[in-house]
């Protein structure tokens, strides 16, 4: 083999050799992958994930795991399904799916009830499954007056899923008694219900008999007494309607206009 011939083949072995080591570089994935949710503390099984247990972490690619989970906010609010150690990697098989875990959350004598919530989603980002919430309800009176109060306080959110009935916007699984439960279901069927967010350590007791349309503004209740002034019963009266420049006069028998005495004028 003459000294040309040699020197071809000694590059043809070092390219293949660099060729190895480029090739080996590229498919032995990296050496530490960053992201990873990783608890902060123990965290018992059965219980709501907080945003203060977990963390992002760093794992050797070596060690990398299928079903690891990125991004500590992609758990909050999720359900262990078993014990995680402190600074462990938390994977998808250490929790629940769903609301698989709910019948594990619900305290004794509770139950799991579904409400229509429909409210901006802006607001509703603040929720996620483990909040303590405030349920207020708006209702019209015999009257046609309405009143807005806070049927139910503390109220555990158990979880929030996307509505598919177009009535509300999302529903939240909540944690009621059977009295509760009874609460909310007359106001779903005679009003509508709103919820608030409460502090994490707020227990304080709702002491609250509600507002009214003249409660927003001084002035508009005219009786201090609270009762209705113009309930009762009447003797035939007229109304006078004007639309525009036509004008009308409604007239009404005994019993029938129970909210107004005599004659009203009303401007549309």
């Amino acid at each position: 083999m003459g000294r040309r011939q040699l020197l071809i083949l000694a590059m043809a072995v070092m390219v293949a050799l660099l060729g190895t080591v480029f090739l080996s570089g590229q498919f032995s994935g990296p050496k530490m992958i960053e992201g990873i949710a990783v608890a902060q503390g123990d965290i018992d099984p059965n219980t709501f994930i907080k945003l203060e247990q977990v963390s992002a972490g760093t794992v050797d690619g070596a060690k990398f795991q299928s079903g690891m989970l990125f991004r500590p906010e992609t758990v909050v609010g999720q359900i262990a399904r078993v014990k995680i150690n402190e600074g462990e990697p938390i994977t998808a098989g250490m929790l629940y799916s769903g609301t698989a875990g709910l019948q594990h959350i619900i305290p004794p004598g509770h139950r799991a009830m579904t409400i229509p919530v429909n409210q901006p989603e802006n607001d509703l980002k603040l929720f996620i499954p483990g909040s303590r919430i405030d349920i207020i309800a708006t209702v019209q009176d015999r009257h046609g007056s309405f009143r807005t109060g806070t049927i139910l306080a503390n109220v555990l959110l158990l979880a929030k899923e996307k509505a598919g009935d177009g009535r509300a916007s999302v529903s939240f699984i909540v944690s009621v008694d059977s009295k509760e439960a009874e609460k909310i279901s007359l106001a779903i069927g005679h009003g509508e219900i709103r919820v608030v967010l409460r502090q994490e350590s707020d227990d304080a007791v709702i002491d609250s008999s509600g507002v009214q349309i003249g409660d927003l503004i001084k002035g508009m209740d005219l009786d201090p007494s609270g009762a209705d002034p113009l309930e009762g019963t009447y003797e035939p009266g007229s109304m006078e309607v004007i639309r525009g420049t036509r004008r009308s006069t409604d007239y009404f028998q005994e019993g029938n206009f129970d909210r107004i005495s005599g004659r009203l004028i009303k401007q549309e």
